[in-house]
């Protein structure tokens, strides 16, 4: 998402959107537009225009916020070990929803996988991301995903959208899908690559039960 600082700009240097407009010739409207955030399209004429009038870098004026994105977990067999999660950006969702058409599956969601060995207890590791080795094999034999897809969307997350894809995708996986309850300390590699096993992000979270056992997640160490 693209976000505009046209709004805080005017009110730091104490200038109107009718000022500026007369003294750069850009229409009222787009600027209107750009302070609310609302503008769909904008020319790098009036970029240039605008960071040239306010004598600003483009970063002060215009910032690129990476979307959130929605876990599903579609109904699967508990095989106690692994599952698969779909990842979609959230402004997809959204706008399918507001405007009641589906949008393209095939095109907008991302399949990964969570792997949570059952052999661990109370201080478990989880891997979140490429399928990895000890279940490589027989994950892209049952399932028919294109993993460089997956691969090339993991190179870009940040820590954050990371984390947040964590916290959803595990939450249900421990809830639902997991044959162990009994975890305290959870560890999770966010991997990047099914051969090296790169990890670009780690977490350590607290496991929770409420008292109706559900499990919940706390963040205590990001890496």
């Amino acid at each position: 998402m693209i976000k505009f600082h046209l709004k805080k700009i005017l009110e730091k240097e104490n200038l109107s959107i009718n000022q500026v407009s007369h003294d750069t010739g850009i229409n009222r409207a787009s600027l209107t537009s750009m302070s609310n955030n609302s503008i769909s399209m904008v020319r790098l004429e009036t970029l240039d225009t605008l960071c040239n009038y306010f004598t600003i870098e483009l970063a002060e004026l215009i910032t690129f916020i990476p979307d959130d994105y929605i876990v599903q977990v579609p109904l699967q067999p508990k095989n106690g070990e692994w599952i698969y999660a779909l990842a979609t950006r959230k402004p997809i969702i959204e706008n399918s929803e507001k405007n009641g058409v589906m949008y393209n599956a095939d095109l907008n969601e991302i399949p990964f996988i969570v792997y949570l060995p059952e052999k661990y207890a109370a201080f478990s590791f989880c891997s979140v991301g490429m399928p990895i080795r000890p279940v490589k094999t027989k994950i892209e034999k049952e399932l028919n995903f294109d993993f460089k897809k997956t691969k090339k969307w993991l190179d870009f997350l940040t820590k954050e959208q990371a984390l947040n894809i964590c916290k959803q995708v595990i939450t249900v996986f421990l809830n639902k899908y997991a044959k162990r309850k009994n975890i305290e300390i959870l560890s999770v590699m966010f991997n990047a690559d099914n051969v090296r096993q790169e990890v670009m992000s780690s977490f350590v979270f607290n496991v929770n039960k409420n008292s109706n056992g559900e499990l919940s997640l706390e963040l205590l160490k990001s890496v």
